[in-house]
């Protein structure tokens, strides 16, 4: 489960001023984070369990399991 905090700071990332502060982006959608985690290492990944359990090689800080609703938010 994400936290507020979590949640806060991935919506911030809509603004090129925190991109920038924080020195991360946001990546949505099964096919682009993939790609990307191929080859960059991730700070943060949330996805479902059904993609993840797709996903066995995924390098990243860290990596929660969250609902489809939880996702949407």
């Amino acid at each position: 489960m994400l936290s507020k905090n979590d949640i806060r700071i991935i919506k911030s990332l809509e603004h090129k001023k925190f991109r920038n502060e924080y020195g991360m982006f946001a990546a949505e959608g099964p096919k682009l984070v993939g790609d990307l985690a191929a080859h960059f290492e991730c700070h943060l990944v949330a996805a479902t369990q059904s993609w993840l359990s797709t996903r066995c090689n995924i390098r990243a800080g860290r990596v929660e399991q969250v609902s489809r609703e939880e996702l949407e938010r």
